[in-house]
């Protein structure tokens, strides 16, 4: 997922909140629009809500019998010469780049890098 992807899925997100929340009070007669970084104090990050979904997706992927269409369809890699230039980045290795970096991770993503079939 792309820093442009992560914005146009924030973005309604904020306008969303901030139509919930409504403006901020000063006095009796005047208000003011929240800023984005109060909007977020209000929810949790979507980003992070959607990678954790797809890491349990990816282990449900894994876990999956070996004649499973998904998993075969997910580890399936064409064969051929590549284009030129810089090579698209794919579902599954964003997912393992996601996995792979160190923050705080719950035993279940620790187990599912460790148990990453290395390509």
């Amino acid at each position: 997922m792309t820093k442009k992807d992560e914005e146009n899925i924030r973005r309604p997100e904020r306008k969303i909140l901030r139509a919930i929340v409504g403006p901020k009070k000063i006095n009796e007669y005047e208000y003011k629009r929240r800023t984005n970084e109060e909007i977020e104090e209000y929810s949790d990050d979507i980003i992070k809500r959607i990678k954790v979904q797809i890491a349990k997706w990816y282990g449900h992927i894994l876990r999956s019998e070996e004649n499973n269409n998904t998993k075969i369809i997910t580890n399936w890699e064409a064969e051929g010469k590549l284009r030129r230039g810089r090579p698209r980045s794919n579902w599954l290795k964003e997912v393992r780049e996601d996995l792979a970096r160190p923050r705080g991770k719950s035993k279940e993503q620790k187990k599912m890098v460790k148990d990453m079939p290395k390509n």
